[in-house]
């Protein structure tokens, strides 16, 4: 393989990384991993991920990038 092909296939690879495709709304329950059950606040669409400021039941408000945290609707 060439270098060229190489260098390639290192750029897809980073590209193919994992997207979050849920949309959220004011209102949603959402769970995260690590602060747990929440509400969000807002959502505002940002590049190719979105910002969304979600009130957690135990942890306060946080601002967090969805694609970045995997956050799910619950």
């Amino acid at each position: 393989m060439s270098l060229q092909q190489q260098l390639a296939q290192r750029k897809a690879d980073k590209s193919n990384f994992s997207v979050n495709t849920e949309t959220f709304a004011p209102g949603d329950r959402v769970l995260h991993k690590i602060f747990g059950e929440g509400t969000v606040l807002s959502s505002k669409p940002m590049a190719n991920d979105t910002l969304v400021e979600i009130a957690f039941d135990n942890r306060g408000t946080k601002k967090i990038m969805a694609n970045y945290t995997k956050i799910k609707k619950i």
